[in-house]
């Protein structure tokens, strides 16, 4: 095994993998050809995200690809809408899109209160296999609203 990334048997017939925050991450030795990071960090799969500090606590802002005030409207609706099975999305001509749940029984409230929002949608959210608590925005758009443009 290299750099951690081995089966470890803890009980009989129970192996557990444990992948230390380090593997990968080495540039010194280079890398044998062939061999891939192994942990997630390395990988890219943990975005960039916007931490704001206020009165010495530390409150999150979405993530960095995401523009502040696209976060902001999100949090907004959630509390609106009592639930966060939604999400704003702008295609590229600039038309912004609120998708998600339960959205045609708060229509009109929503339509005044947010007139920045062009257009909702209503279809199922689909979650992240791997995070549930993350909206997959992809395999929404892809499975509720094909037609959108990116």
């Amino acid at each position: 095994h290299t750099r951690g990334t081995a089966f470890h048997a803890r009980l009989p017939g129970v192996a557990v993998r444990f992948i230390p925050a380090h593997a990968g991450n080495r540039c010194w030795p280079a890398r044998p050809p062939g061999q891939t990071t192994v942990h997630p960090r390395t990988r890219g799969e943990q975005g960039v995200e916007r931490i704001e500090v206020r009165d010495d606590l530390w409150w999150y802002a979405g993530r960095a690809s995401q523009p502040a005030e696209d976060f902001s409207w999100e949090q907004s609706v959630y509390h609106e809408l009592g639930h966060s099975r939604a999400f704003i999305h702008r295609t590229n001509p600039g038309s912004v899109y609120l998708v998600g749940e339960g959205l045609r029984q708060n229509a009109e409230r929503i339509k005044q209160q947010y007139r920045g929002i062009d257009r909702l949608i209503c279809c199922p959210i689909y979650r992240d296999r791997r995070h549930r608590a993350r909206i997959d925005r992809r395999t929404t758009l892809r499975k509720g609203a094909p037609w959108l443009p990116g």
